[in-house]
């Protein structure tokens, strides 16, 4: 019998906490980089947008793509051994990027890194729904979302500590390999859940292309916003990530190592604590009214906005950094409840997929285009800002938020309908 009919794994919370190391190390994995960008901006002579589009762009385009691709095979096959291959892959990739020769051999290793990471969380996703009930689930997505900002978090350290150690190519070099360790006890210690019923009637149904899944993804209307709004949160948010550090280092004149600690101390305490947060909050008042899983995010964003304009615009960088605490915990809170609505509102044989489309959506219009449309318009007013054009291209961004808080208001007015047929056998709505 398929190794994905085998009876339910006994210890589920196991396994969302191995699925949340695995995500640690893909975001350690993904955003060392940015730590690194000054040192490899100076050794290949690289504009803004250019580092923009090696940090962004080159990783979330084959990601975005390669994830929606693997889950479909995601939602019919073993998923534990597509994580673990695609763990390997990355890993292996990574520990590439640190022996290339240009900055195009640097660019086409982190294709691969993002090839490999797209087998990551539309498996992961469909994994923890399995084994967690509704009324967990935002809680434990949540958490697993965590190991983004712990990865994050992680990725600064060690690329500020590295980096000015032993420069930037040990530094992935040093971060690539552990995940060949943990790909091989992932493989060996958990084991492919039971899946629902409509999931194992789904194996022996004719098979439904990747467009026809996509359109009924598309026809819930609380969802098109959810995808909406995800995206343009990651913009402001991998924006923000790619020049942070950069920006530390040009306006107040820190060192690697001082940027990486301050900004992992922030990263690993607050952010991450704000993204278990809004999965929990919305676990428990998603009981009362299950709009409260799109008005957490919304609400979160907007009161976010005015600590990261304080923290761009002041020049204590001790002061600077104090004030995006507040922004770092509440800036997360929209992962929990925005998967958690994700996989409520896809039908079950396609949650896989679901995932995949959403990372489609923020990967490419989010991560991918965020860091080049911010080292773009840095380039661009350089003569006019000079030293302050990064500064100013940031403060364009951020306002970016209140867009994204929009889409979640108004998915909450169709969400408890949208909630009551996950099949989304509906006609066709109206598209704003």
């Amino acid at each position: 019998m398929n190794s994905a009919f085998r009876g339910a794994d006994p210890r589920p919370k196991y396994v969302l906490a191995i699925l949340t190391i695995t995500f640690v190390l893909a975001n350690i994995d993904r955003n060392i980089i940015n730590m690194l960008l000054e040192q490899i901006r100076a050794e290949f002579d690289l504009l803004d947008w250019q580092l923009g589009l090696l940090s962004g762009f080159a990783f979330s385009a084959v990601y975005a793509i390669a994830g929606v691709w693997i889950s479909r095979l995601a939602d019919r096959g073993d998923r534990i051994t597509i994580i673990s291959i695609s763990l390997t892959v990355w890993s292996a990739m990574t520990a590439l990027c640190g022996m290339a020769g240009s900055a195009i051999q640097l660019m086409l290793a982190r294709a691969g890194v993002g090839l490999g990471e797209g087998g990551c969380s539309p498996p992961a996703h469909s994994l923890i729904s399995d084994l967690f009930p509704a009324s967990k689930r935002a809680t434990a997505l949540g958490i697993y979302a965590s190991g983004a900002t712990v990865g994050l978090a992680g990725g600064f350290y060690l690329g500020g500590w590295l980096g000015e150690a032993f420069g930037w190519r040990v530094a992935l070099l040093a971060v690539g390999l552990p995940g060949l360790f943990v790909a091989i006890l992932f493989r060996l210690t958990v084991k492919e859940p039971r899946r629902s019923v409509e999931q194992v009637q789904s194996q022996t149904a004719p098979k439904q292309n990747l467009v026809d899944a996509a359109l009924r993804i598309w026809r819930s209307r609380s969802l098109r916003h959810v995808m909406v709004a995800a995206a343009l949160s990651a913009m402001v948010a991998s924006g923000t990530i790619t020049f942070v550090p950069s920006f530390l280092i040009r306006t107040h004149d820190m060192t690697t190592l001082e940027v990486g600690t301050a900004l992992a101390v922030i990263t690993g305490v607050f952010a991450s604590s704000g993204v278990i947060f809004g999965g929990w909050v919305a676990d428990r008042l998603a009981r009362r009214d299950q709009r409260w899983n799109a008005w957490i995010p919304a609400l979160a964003k907007l009161l976010a906005l005015p600590g990261m304009l304080i923290f761009f615009l002041i020049d204590n960088k001790v002061f600077a950094l104090a004030a995006y605490a507040l922004p770092s915990f509440l800036s997360g809170m929209w992962l929990g409840p925005t998967y958690s609505m994700v996989q409520g509102l896809a039908p079950k044989a396609i949650r896989s997929t679901a995932a995949a489309v959403l990372l489609l959506v923020y990967n490419i219009l989010g991560l991918g285009v965020g860091p080049i449309i911010i080292g773009g318009l840095s380039d661009f007013i350089r003569d006019v800002y000079g030293g302050n054009s990064l500064r100013t291209a940031l403060l364009c961004i951020a306002p970016i938020s209140c867009w994204a808080a929009f889409h979640y208001w108004w998915s909450a007015r169709f969400l408890r309908e949208d909630m009551k047929n996950p099949d989304l056998d509906l006609e066709l709505a109206e598209v704003l």
